[in-house]
């Protein structure tokens, strides 16, 4: 059964003996935050120009439509 405490990974993992460019590469990785709900996404510019761009491929395709 779930006790509801946390098991963090950095109580069980260490950096200590990488080179520092391993480290560095680690550090850019643990980095991003994905989103997790809808009004979060709607936010981020980089989600924003995804979206354009998908849409655009599938008009361009002519794979849909918007009705209006």
């Amino acid at each position: 059964m779930f006790s509801g405490k946390l098991y963090l990974i950095i109580n069980y993992v260490t950096c200590d003996g990488l080179f520092d460019a391993h480290r560095n590469y680690l550090a850019t990785l643990t980095k991003v935050v994905e989103h997790r709900y809808f009004h979060e996404f709607v936010k981020d510019v980089k989600w924003q120009n995804a979206m354009a761009k998908e849409i655009e491929a599938l008009e361009m395709n002519e794979t849909w439509t918007i009705e209006l």
